[in-house]
């Protein structure tokens, strides 16, 4: 409308004549923020002759603001009118399809509500009280049957709003009726809070494209865009006009975008003494201590932290920017913000800071070259969004325009305004920060001691590695930090902070890419866990991929531009990934008929192998994803009783963290495979039987489809068995399957799963029978048992039957792996070595350097520990017979495994059982690293060593001891073989699948390799000769680990380069 005088208007109460009056807002900065300078009563205001909102015309007459009011007064609302269920994404998290109209329903004027009112929520409506984010349209002039074209002539301007909602009242029967109303349950007094300012439709045009934010106590609930919306400003003016007026000064609530608490897992509706509110700009903290730069997200916060000193120079002061420890979070404890704190070490718990704090202060990033929000401010900044044009609402929404045409600046100087809503706010809580000491220096003496730390080397490396932005590949030039935006954490997050991703050189575009194949990826995921619950909407999913796959492509340069972009990156799964965890049959794979959930998971690891710009919707879909399935232990299980599809989705996201190296990767694959574990024996999975069907009733087809039902069940539960003993070798906890439970036969064979000779089912059916009755018909639980027993002689089976017995002996070797000492502590010596001589039959497979042949004939004739003199009062120890023997029984079926693998080498005439000989022998040898060397103590002080930090003393004079002995040899063997096998393997022309046992053994053969070169340097005397040989070892494995796979092995990789770099420790003297 060209009539309205303002650009933007609020209603105020004047600190002069504490009367009500409109004003235009004077802003000396695009970015300062409306409500907070009214709050601090430092908000100026032109004087607005006029007698409502409408009329209202800036004059030259200033005054100041005393208390801002909502823009409107409810007596200048004639009605509001809301529609219902216009964002993509909130449609999507109901369950609906996408409406064909606009769903109107009605609020009265009473339920508007001012700028920072508290909301009473009525006695009958305190159990299901909801929020709903909404840009709010303000009608200018009455209008009739008015045209799309003309629709903006009828707009005078936009505020923000809030759909307070009951949806007991809206949604349950017994409130409700049978059919769910909208008007009652949302037409409480004060239930659509408002402002605190109008913008005028001059500023804002047609609203085409605003970000809105939801905020409830810090908390970011909703994030949508104006451009999801299914009716635009124009369409809904339009509708709303047709065969009735739209009345002047009338408002039109263009509906909410998800992430309302009903749809919530569980569900989280508003509570007494909640805030909901929204920031505005990059960053969401607004409030902030000109002193000493702390931010925090609402008022009452600032003045208390002002109340009780807020500067390091203040005799009060406590220093609140710090967020406190896992542990004492838990536990409830003052921590002091150190790494690690004081509790910690006094605990002798593990210090580890928090992934996602919900912080509402903090220390605000300092920035050279822009404009401060005020005086005497921190020299925080907000990234200047074109066209800002709306922000700041009692309801908690923030509106900014991605433009790419700027504004003048007096048009879109920022109204942010946190706003309290529903009830007052509650004490966050802060607990004060002190800087522990790095180190203490002893009384008496030069000694210093550093404070020990109890992290484990798995947690160090997730830490240090495994936190990166998924888009960060796209913004830095390191290939070690460039891998699936893994590294050390430095770089910016692009979604969190995209003003400092424009700062540190990604462009507006790019930011606006990446926030689209987030908001793809979130209206996906919310669909997925829909139509878990709701199996009718199954029905449409093939549209909603096809449509998603439109969006991707036009948001970066996929790999496949011109086709199905979901489907593309299914197809790079069944190619690359399946072949490694065949779960899926080639023969019987229809990606349309798989659950959403599943889906997107084969979507999320198949894009991982396409290019750049694909890889981070895999890592987004990963994320979102694990989420989900993590969330709740039944929350996705629906009224269909088959739930493979889930502990499909669940296994491979586990197995993928790891792969690709995901964020927090060695966490989740934890916790899902305590998930995986519980959700398996509900399933009795590890107990399949083959059904026998009469041949008088049964086809070919049925047979095929229960053999095909029988077989998933069988190789997932494998699949199982295998991401369990992963998680083992790589963390060194204990296997959480036993072979014991896995009454069911091994697999069979992949040429008969996947058909690959392209039989008929007559012939299928012959071939199924066939392998049925050979050796696959073992029981895998009797299988191990066969190879534990030193009385028996393992059968004739094929090599994928001899990895899998290799995974059962795993149980059994951890027992003696996980204490390495044990067996000196409890009968004061190590176990011959005559168990493991004949391991020096492998030299005949790889050539060994004479050292170690020397090392091996040496190791042979001698027992391990044994001791010429025997101390008659020194201290006694116990026998352990039955230790010892069951040591020996593990040694024995290692042996065995041995022999029944070199009878199955002889039979593989092809490359086909290759990919399998290769993880069997990678397994063979880790399993013999995990027997003589004590892995968790070497990485222990490897990680600590690379990182600067303190070591345990104790497990160092260990190491020291252990690579003084032949068993260090002999791990060094095994080392040097895993090398070996994977760099020969690589370097053929056919190339080897490697699975994670590749990551996992050559990770523990650096660490093995590095500790005992580190031995070789103190012997020799020649340490400049000897670090440059550990330099060139260490590089060539880190080499190694880049050549696997540039996603999964990048962290190892540059973990093996700083090692390499590094001496190994001296004892300290004390």
């Amino acid at each position: 409308m060209s009539d309205i005088a303002w650009s933007r208007l609020v209603r105020y109460i004047s600190a002069n004549d504490g009367a009500e009056h409109y004003g235009e807002p004077i802003m000396s900065s695009d970015d300062q923020d409306i409500g907070e300078l009214a709050d601090a009563g430092n908000l100026s205001v032109r004087i607005c002759d006029g007698s409502d909102a409408l009329s209202a015309t800036p004059t030259d007459r200033e005054d100041r603001v005393k208390q801002l009011l909502g823009p409107l007064a409810s007596d200048e609302v004639p009605i509001i009118r809301c529609i219902g269920l216009n964002y993509k994404t909130h449609i999507q998290e109901t369950g609906r399809p996408l409406p064909e109209c606009p769903t109107v329903f009605t609020k009265p004027a009473p339920a508007i509500a001012d700028y920072d009112e508290r909301i009473p929520i009525p006695v009958i409506a305190q159990s299901q009280c909801d929020y709903e984010g909404e840009l709010v349209i303000l009608i200018g002039k009455a209008g009739k049957d008015i045209s799309e074209d003309q629709a903006l002539d009828y707009v005078a301007g936009y505020t923000c709003g809030n759909d307070v909602s009951a949806r007991d009242w809206q949604r349950e029967t017994g409130k409700a009726g049978a059919i769910p109303q909208w008007s009652f349950s949302k037409s409480f007094d004060k239930y659509a809070p408002l402002g605190p300012a109008l913008i005028a439709q001059s500023v804002l045009g047609g609203a085409d494209k605003q970000e809105l934010q939801t905020i409830v106590n810090g908390d970011v609930r909703q994030r949508g865009n104006t451009v999801d919306l299914c009716f635009g400003v124009r369409q809904l003016v339009a509708f709303c006009s047709q065969g009735q007026t739209l009345q002047k000064g009338s408002l039109i609530m263009t509906g909410t975008p998800g992430g309302v608490g009903l749809f919530m897992k569980p569900p989280c509706f508003l509570k007494h003494g909640d805030e909901v509110k929204h920031n505005h700009g990059a960053d969401q903290s607004r409030h902030i201590c000109t002193e000493c730069g702390v931010s925090y997200a609402r008022k009452d916060l600032l003045t208390r932290h002002l109340a009780t000193g807020h500067h390091a120079n203040s005799s009060v002061a406590r220093q609140r920017c710090h967020t406190a420890c896992e542990a004492c979070r838990t536990a409830r404890k003052r921590c002091d913000g150190a790494r690690p704190c004081q509790q910690c070490i006094a605990d002798a718990k593990v210090c580890r800071s928090p992934s996602n704090t919900h912080r509402v202060s903090k220390v605000v990033r300092r920035a050279t070259g822009t404009p401060s929000l005020r005086d005497g401010d921190s020299s925080e900044y907000l990234l200047q969004s074109p066209n800002t044009a709306l922000s700041g609402s009692a309801n908690g929404i923030q509106a900014v325009d991605t433009d790419e045409t700027f504004a003048p600046p007096s048009l879109y100087a920022s109204l942010t305004s946190p706003t309290s809503m529903i009830f007052p706010d509650q004490d966050a809580g802060f607990v004060p920060e002190a800087s522990a000491p790095d180190s203490i220096l002893e009384d008496g003496n030069d000694v210093v001691m550093q404070l020990l730390d109890f992290e484990p080397w798995p947690w160090l490396h997730e830490n240090i590695y495994l936190q990166g932005d998924p888009f960060a590949a796209q913004t830095t030039e390191d290939p070690g930090l460039a891998q699936n935006g893994n590294g050390t954490g430095t770089e910016c997050d692009v979604l969190q902070d995209p003003a400092a991703a424009v700062q540190d050189g990604l462009t507006n575009h790019r930011v606006r890419e990446a926030q689209e194949v987030v908001a793809v990826v979130d209206e996906l995921v919310s669909y997925a866990a829909a139509a878990s619950s709701h199996p009718e909407m199954l029905g449409s999913r093939s549209i909603r991929w096809a449509t998603a796959s439109s969006r991707l492509a036009h948001s970066a340069e996929s790999t496949h531009p011109t086709e199905h972009a979901l489907r593309g990156f299914t197809n790079l799964y069944m190619a690359s990934f399946n072949p490694l965890w065949p779960l899926f049959s080639i023969d019987d794979f229809d990606q349309d008929e798989l659950h959403p959930v599943l889906y997107l998971t084969l979507t999320s690891i198949g894009a991982m192998y396409g290019c750049s710009s694909d890889q981070p919707y895999g890592t987004l879909m990963h994320e979102r994803l694990r989420r989900l399935l993590t969330a709740g232990l039944f929350d996705l299980e629906g009224p269909e009783e088959d739930l493979t599809w889930l502990i499909q989705a669940r296994l491979l996201t586990q197995v993928a963290a790891l792969y690709f190296g995901q964020r927090r990767a060695f966490s989740y694959a934890q916790h899902l495979g305590a998930i995986l574990a519980a959700q398996a024996r509900r399933m009795d999975l590890f107990r399949v039987s083959s059904p026998v069907m009469p041949k008088s009733t049964s086809t070919p087809q049925m047979q095929r489809a229960t053999w095909m039902k029988t077989e998933s069940r069988r190789r997932l539960a494998f699949g199982l068995l295998r991401a369990d003993v992963f998680n083992s070798l790589l963390l060194g906890n204990r296997p959480l399957l036993t072979p014991e439970e896995f009454e069911i036969t091994l697999p069979r064979s992949d040429t008969l799963w996947h058909n690959h000779d392209h039989l008929s089912l007559d012939q299928l059916s012959v071939a199924q029978r066939f392998e049925d009755q050979g050796p696959s018909r073992l029981v895998f639980a009797d299988l191990v048992r066969i190879f534990l027993d030193r009385e028996e002689t393992p059968p004739e089976i094929p090599a994928v039957a001899c990895e899998l017995s290799l995974f059962g002996l795993q149980g059994a070797i951890w027992s003696f792996s996980n204490n390495s000492s044990m067996f000196r502590r409890m009968t004061g010596k190590l176990p011959k070595v005559r168990d493991l001589r004949w391991i020096a039959s492998a030299r005949s497979d790889i050539a060994r350097t004479s050292s170690i042949e020397n090392a091996m004939e040496k190791a042979s004739a001698n027992a391990l520990g044994a001791s010429e003199d025997f101390d008659l009062l020194g201290r006694t120890h116990r026998r352990m017979g039955d230790l010892a023997n069951d040591y020996d029984r593990v040694l024995h079926s290692l042996e065995a495994w041995r022999r029944v693998i070199d009878n199955a080498r002889t039979s593989a005439s092809s490359n086909i059982s290759r990919d399998t000989l290769m993880s069997s022998m990678l397994l063979f040898h880790i399993s013999h690293l995990r027997l003589c060397a004590p892995l968790q103590d070497l990485h222990h002080v490897s990680y600590r060593v690379s990182e600067q930090r303190a070591i345990d003393q104790n497990i160092l004079h260990g190491v020291c001891q252990w690579r003084r002995g032949e068993e260090a040899e002999i791990a060094t063997s095994h080392a040097h073989s895993i090398w070996l096998l994977i760099r020969q393997e690589e370097q053929r022309q056919a190339s080897t699948r490697f699975n994670f046992l590749a990551f996992c053994g050559l990770h523990h053969a650096t660490v093995v390799l590095w500790t005992v070169q580190g031995a070789s340097i103190e012997s020799s005397g020649n340490s400049r000769h000897a670090k440059q040989d550990t330099t060139g070892l260490l590089a060539a494995c880190a080499d190694l680990f880049n050549s696997l796979n540039a996603l999964g092995g990048a962290t190892f990789g540059i973990a093996a380069r700083k090692l390499a770099e590094q001496p190994f420790p001296q004892l300290m003297v004390m």
